[in-house]
């Protein structure tokens, strides 16, 4: 035996107005929206499709930047006493040791002797 079913009103009511918190809290929102476009937006509009491509483009960049750098670690570790090499990263370079080796094995890996299509376009893909 079951409850007897009870109304239930599912109509909207057009006429409620909205409480001045929803107001305050979309007028913050669209406020803070705006200080970070101004910061960050180079004075364009928001797009998102020209955002994601831009940092798409740093992306790719930013990985392209890092294994050349790599290459280059490699070239000082090859050429430099291991003290040296070592004062190198950590104070011309600011470059904690562990960092330095990642870079370096990353340009091996991407970069590396016989430079297989298959890693440049793995690569490509970043």
């Amino acid at each position: 035996m079951g409850r007897t079913k009870s109304p239930v009103n599912t109509e909207l009511n057009v006429e409620v107005p909205l409480s001045d918190n929803i107001n305050v809290n979309l007028n913050a929102m669209t406020q803070h929206r705006m200080e970070i476009m101004q910061q960050f937006g180079d004075g364009l509009p928001y797009e998102r499709d020209r955002i994601v491509h831009e940092a798409r483009f740093y992306m790719a960049q930013s990985a392209e930047s890092m294994l050349e750098a790599g290459k280059r670690l490699i070239i000082l570790k090859e050429n430099e006493p291991h003290g040296d090499f070592t004062n190198i990263l950590e104070n011309e370079l600011g470059l904690a040791p562990q960092v330095a080796r990642r870079m370096m094995q990353a340009s091996m890996k991407f970069l590396g002797e016989g430079d297989e299509p298959t890693k440049r376009s793995t690569l490509s893909v970043l």
